[in-house]
This record gives C-alpha cells, structure tokens and sequence, in this order.
C-alpha cells in the first residue's frame, strides 16, 4: 500500500505515520511489529472515543470492531481525503 501510493502521489506527500483500528489491531506487540519493520509512526484508533451517540445507542462493546473502519472513516474531513 505504502508503494502504491508513493508511486501515485511521490514525494510531494509522504506517508508520515500509519494508523490501525479494528479487531485485529489489537494484537499486543502489532504496532511495535510495524513501527519496527516499516521505520514509520504507528499508532491505534479506537474511534469510539470520538463519536457522539447523543440520542443513538451505541454499539455492544463485543461488536464494535465490525464496525470500526466506518466509525474511523467517518471522523475523516473530505478535504482530507479527496485532492481538488
């Protein structure tokens, strides 16, 4: 992923730091493994400190990991995201 996207956008916009979320992220030792081997700041995720659920029920605890990845991405700005 991290070659892909050096060749798709180059040097103009490195990849600084990786960011891991979801079930298997919390493997003990993976973000060590991956800081380690990739030279790169890793860091866990757990968007669930972020949202607001006024007014919603929040997911079960067991279940929130199926839902990690739309909970993260939905803390990202477009403009973030989409180049203009």
């Amino acid at each position: 992923m991290i070659r892909y996207y050096e060749e798709r956008y180059g040097n103009d916009r490195p990849v600084e730091q990786l960011i891991t979320l979801g079930g298997g992220a919390n493997m003990p030792g993976l973000s060590d493994y991956f800081t380690q081997s990739l030279r790169l700041a890793v860091r866990y995720l757990d968007p669930w400190q972020y949202l607001d659920h006024t007014g919603l029920q929040p997911p079960a605890i067991p279940d929130r990991p199926m839902y990690a990845t739309v909970a993260g991405l939905s803390l990202v700005r477009p403009s973030e995201v989409f180049l203009p």
